[in-house]
């Protein structure tokens, strides 16, 4: 932020073009900021041993609803389409806030990390006890020596850090202590046609 408010500062040609290119960067730079320190804040608050979930019966489609709707003007800022597959569920026991939290990390870094042009995919389905949510994408895929290390806190990738995508490297962790906090699973693979799928495990109660 610091950098582009100095180099506005010394633009005496004051081009709006490049001034409206340098406010988008200090946008997206205090976003990110501000997408960090929450997460901060809210990692201290549910690893504090008091902490309680806010547990209520709710439908999950609703919540990805919510999601898919609020993460339209990312998508479209890079021409990426976004398809819904939502199969009529059972609700499930569940912290809303939390596991909406999650899922849309998971949509937001789908966006983040799929070239332009590209195609993310959500689907929940019902399969024997468990309540699914997929989120899948035809980005780059995640490599095999980053699989094993992608929900450990802080960690970010080589191939990432390479390309200067930003990021905070809490987010997978968050996503990954949410769920297993409801008894729950995440699972990680590559898709055989290239991109990534995260599919989140909720037990029915």
């Amino acid at each position: 932020i610091e950098g582009i408010v100095e180099s506005l500062l010394n633009d005496k040609t004051f081009e709006p073009t490049t001034i409206r290119k340098e406010l988008r960067g200090v946008l997206n730079s205090t976003e990110d900021l501000t997408r960090f320190v929450s997460r901060i804040l809210h990692l201290a608050k549910v690893e504090r041993p008091e902490y309680q979930l806010r547990i209520a019966s709710r439908d999950v489609n609703p919540i990805v609803e919510r999601i898919l709707e609020t993460h339209q003007a990312l998508a479209k800022e890079k021409n990426i389409s976004m398809e819904a597959h939502l199969e009529p569920l059972f609700p499930v026991s569940m912290d809303a806030e939390l596991i909406q939290e999650s899922i849309a990390n998971l949509v937001e870094n789908a966006i983040k990390y799929t070239q332009e042009g590209g195609r993310v995919s959500i689907s929940t389905q019902e399969v024997g006890d468990w309540v699914q949510v997929n989120v899948s994408d035809n980005g780059p895929g995640i490599a095999a020596e980053d699989r094993d290390k992608i929900f450990s806190k802080f960690y970010r990738g080589v191939d990432v850090k390479n390309k200067g995508i930003r990021g905070s490297g809490l987010g997978l962790y968050l996503v990954k202590y949410f769920v297993e906090l409801h008894g729950g699973t995440i699972e990680v693979s590559n898709n055989p046609d290239g991109g990534t799928a995260f599919t989140i495990n909720l037990l029915r109660k």
